[in-house]
């Protein structure tokens, strides 16, 4: 093995160890008849900010582990504040004080269409 092939082959491993699953934490969990907003935080370090990502949910059951990533319908840098109510098939998320990174307008769960609404105004 020639003398400089150990520095690129370390400098490989260093940057592929750098990518690393996000830790991830539920945050907040709001009930709606039949389903549920379940937010969970992820916290990928130092390489980015947290990020929250808002699933709709099946309210049968204790969810502990975030649901796979893609199935997200809102992504954003903070939730502190935030509300989320329910009014037929309207979500209502209000007080969204960060940057908004994902959203989806419309969400279908069991055969149901529901339509999130995000208001970045607290109160009326």
């Amino acid at each position: 093995m020639s003398s400089f092939a150990f520095p690129i082959i370390l400098v490989g491993s260093l940057l592929l160890s750098g990518c690393s699953d996000p830790s991830v934490e539920k945050k907040a969990e709001f009930p709606i008849e039949s389903h549920k907003v379940a937010v969970f935080e992820y916290n990928y370090g130092a390489t980015v900010d947290y990020v929250y990502r808002f699933y709709f949910l099946a309210n049968t059951s204790e969810v502990t582990k975030a649901p796979d990533p893609d199935q997200a319908f809102l992504e954003v840098s903070d939730i502190e504040n935030m509300k989320v109510e329910i009014e037929g098939d309207k979500i209502f998320i209000s007080c969204i004080a960060g940057d908004i990174y994902s959203y989806d307008s419309r969400i279908f769960v069991d055969g149901k269409e529901y339509f999130p609404k995000l208001n970045q105004r607290c109160g009326d």
